[in-house]
């Protein structure tokens, strides 16, 4: 797995609670978890080969409802994060 911006130093201070989590999207599929490793695997599941996966921070919680539109959150606030190549 090769992460691009995610590992960056500036990305480190996104950290969830009740009321934030991760989005991870994929043409397979989505995740969303307040832990970024859990929201990238569910986005995974059933990929098969190389393939991108975008992250986002989102600052309402896991459960709140959220419209999507091109693979991202449509929340006011929602930080992209960067790319996993998975």
């Amino acid at each position: 797995m090769t992460f691009t911006a995610i590992e960056r130093e500036e990305y480190k201070h996104y950290t969830t609670d009740a009321e934030s989590h991760y989005f991870a999207s994929s043409a397979a599929g989505w995740g969303a978890d307040a832990s970024l490793a859990k929201a990238i695997q569910k986005s995974k599941d059933g990929l098969k080969g190389p393939k991108e996966i975008l992250v986002y921070f989102v600052p309402v919680g896991v459960k709140a409802s959220c419209k999507i539109q091109n693979y991202a959150p449509q929340v006011e606030g929602a930080v992209f994060i960067g790319r996993v190549t998975a």
